[in-house]
């Protein structure tokens, strides 16, 4: 009974907090509110000695609010057309990262721990690290500058598909080109030295499979490269050694980044957050951009059908149309929008790990191959789909 009565009690203060901010989660006064809300209940359930069960079953509340919170925000609008309990998983994640909830994890695991296993803190050694951890948590939220936009504000800065909404920023200095073969081949260019996969992956971020079938591909040269850095390593041959070789074997264990994880980020986060690797790579990279355009998909999916079996046969047919409209605003608003060739490389050297000889070699490898005819294909087939509409 007092446990219900302890989890009740946690419901209903959690609600009203949430329903009393007026502000919306994404900012920095209503994350430091939620982080003090947060440890309120915590430091609670500890004072009246609850059980682990109960401890764990808090945090969880906790996490589940923060994310009903952040859903419930009026910009919250295209994210409203996922799953449920995608959004609300998203939605949970979002405030996880922004308020470091891990802090709150760490705690309450460390609690558990000391009651099961050693037992050495008592209730108020637990209540002091407690409050600890909160002085701690709330300082590194308050120092933070990472922060996301909502899907439509991404939208809004970057490019916007046809969503029922006049699409922002199209007349450019080649937009008259855009059926030309020269256009179609700077995008397979591009296509090439960025990811050559990119009409072919059904996902947005590159799968474990992938990286392993690139590394069987160039195993020989990969392998080989290794064994040379662990043969100079044992003579010791020469101090940098290590950073040659490393450079050398870069191009084949780099970032994985796809064209729309790099495009997406750019306008998906907030100023001064790209310098945060693991938040960037784990909830832009992987998590938002696969959500974001699931969403443009399930939207535009309700123009063509209210059947859910046939807008979810759509939604597939429609990935390659929008990932070529991510290609094109790629290749305006990053690139430039290039007119010739040369002028492509030039860029490509100057925003890619990649320099001018390599970029030149590329591009040989790429005049009459068979995966340029290939990508090229690909472009020509999501231009003329029916559903090239964004």
């Amino acid at each position: 009974m007092e446990t219900v009565i302890t989890v009740g009690t946690a419901i209903a203060s959690l609600g009203l907090i949430l329903l009393g901010l007026k502000d919306d989660l994404s900012k920095k006064k209503s994350q430091l509110l939620f982080v003090l809300s947060s440890y309120v209940f915590l430091l609670g359930t500890i004072f009246f000695n609850v059980s682990n069960f109960v401890l764990y079953l808090i945090l969880v509340i906790i996490f589940l609010f923060g994310g009903l919170g952040y859903m419930a925000q009026e910009k919250n609008d295209l994210e409203k057309e996922l799953n449920l309990y995608v959004l609300l998983l998203y939605s949970a994640l979002v405030i996880f990262f922004l308020t470091f909830q891990i802090g709150n994890l760490f705690y309450v695991i460390v609690i558990s721990i000391n009651r099961s296993v050693f037992s050495f803190m008592d209730t108020n050694m637990e209540l002091i690290f407690g409050l600890t951890m909160l002085v701690t948590q709330y300082t590194i939220v308050a120092k933070d500058t990472f922060n996301l936009n909502f899907f439509n504000e991404t939208i809004e800065e970057a490019w916007k598909p046809n969503l029922g909404r006049q699409i922002k920023n199209q007349t450019t200095d080649n937009s008259e080109n855009e059926n030309t073969d020269q256009y179609i081949e700077n995008l397979a260019f591009v296509v090439f030295v960025e990811d050559k996969n990119f009409f072919d992956r059904t996902t947005t971020f590159v799968t474990p499979l992938e990286m392993l079938r690139k590394i069987i591909k160039k195993r020989k040269v990969f392998f080989k490269r290794i064994l040379n850095f662990v043969k100079r390593l044992i003579c010791n041959e020469k101090k940098n050694t290590a950073n040659r070789i490393v450079k050398r074997i870069k191009p084949y264990i780099r970032g994985y980044s796809t064209i729309e994880q790099q495009f997406i980020r750019q306008y998906a986060m907030t100023k001064y957050s790209y310098h945060y690797l693991f938040r960037r790579k784990i909830l832009i990279e992987l998590i938002y951009t696969y959500l974001l355009m699931s969403a443009i998909k399930r939207r535009k999916s309700r123009t063509f059908s209210r059947k859910y079996f046939e807008r979810k046969k759509i939604r597939n047919k429609m990935t390659s149309p929008l990932k070529l409209s991510i290609l094109k605003s790629y290749y305006k608003e990053v690139l430039d929008s290039p007119l010739d060739i040369d002028g492509l490389k030039k860029k490509l050297v100057s925003i890619s790990a990649l320099n001018s000889e390599e970029i030149d070699s590329k591009f040989e490898k790429f005049n009459d191959s068979e995966i340029k005819k290939q990508i090229i294909s690909c472009i020509k087939e999501a231009t003329n789909s029916n559903l090239s509409t964004f």
